[in-house]
């Protein structure tokens, strides 16, 4: 079975330092859908090629914690994993006595 050519995630962001201004002019090239939760809290879907998977998980976490992920949980998962990997190599620091 062919695996689809578009994913959506959703995210609930917090908008502190214009960051609801700031997440619909990085991602205005896909398709949106935004809804108020409260006066600073948003719940937004985007739809992105899957091809362009690991450059949606970059640019989700350069956002820090003003997003949070929902759904889907794999690319939860992928989050995690690219958090990981950047821990272990923060750790690392060629030519630092250990």
């Amino acid at each position: 079975m062919k695996e689809p050519e578009s994913e959506t995630i959703i995210f609930e962001l917090t908008n502190r330092r214009n960051a609801l201004e700031r997440v619909l002019l990085h991602f205005s090239h896909l398709e949106k859908e935004t809804k108020r939760l409260s006066e600073n809290k948003y719940e937004v879907k985007l739809r992105y090629d899957r091809q362009d998977e690991t450059e949606m998980v970059i640019r989700i976490l350069s956002f820090g914690p003003v997003i949070r992920v929902t759904h889907p949980s794999r690319f939860i998962n992928l989050l995690k994993e690219r958090i990981e990997k950047q821990g272990k190599l923060a750790t690392f620091f060629p030519g630092e006595n250990v």
